[in-house]
């Protein structure tokens, strides 16, 4: 899971942006889950991930790595062993926001370890991984959305 956390400040009449917040909010953090599976995840599969998400990704075992290097193109690249779990999660997306929460569900595959056994390695943070400057990113996005939202009803 993904935990972006945001502070807002109301500016002038609160009372007059309470109602509209929420709406706002939701289509904010929409808006950034959408844009982070679409620019990010699909980082996660190419080379450049064992750089960008340092201490993410368990070393496979040798065994393992010696398997996937007979297959040609798949070697180097991270949580590629078929294809099917990087097709799944890139392609479309249920988002879905409740209360205080915006959830991005994504399809899986059996392949896909979720469940965290000793010695094995956690799929689901490697996927999920983010880095500071991405969060950053997304951070700033949302304040951007949020803000442009609230000045065109408020101000």
């Amino acid at each position: 899971m993904i935990a972006i956390t945001a502070t807002v400040q109301y500016r002038g009449a609160p009372s007059e942006l309470a109602a509209a917040f929420e709406p706002i909010r939701r289509r904010a953090f929409a808006a950034a889950a959408v844009y982070w599976q679409r620019t990010y995840l699909p980082l996660h599969f190419k080379t450049i991930a064992y750089l960008r998400y340092k201490g993410a990704f368990k070393p496979r075992s040798k065994g393992y790595r010696r398997r996937k290097q007979q297959e040609p193109g798949r070697a180097a690249l991270p949580l590629v062993w078929s294809g099917a779990l990087r097709d799944a999660v890139l392609s479309a997306a249920r988002i879905s926001s409740t209360g205080r929460r915006t959830d991005l569900r994504m399809r899986g595959t059996r392949a896909l370890n979720l469940v965290g056994r000793p010695g094995m390695p956690d799929m689901k943070s490697e996927i999920t991984a983010i880095n500071q400057s991405e969060a950053g990113k997304l951070a700033k996005d949302i304040d951007a959305d949020m803000e442009r939202a609230l000045n065109a009803i408020g101000g």
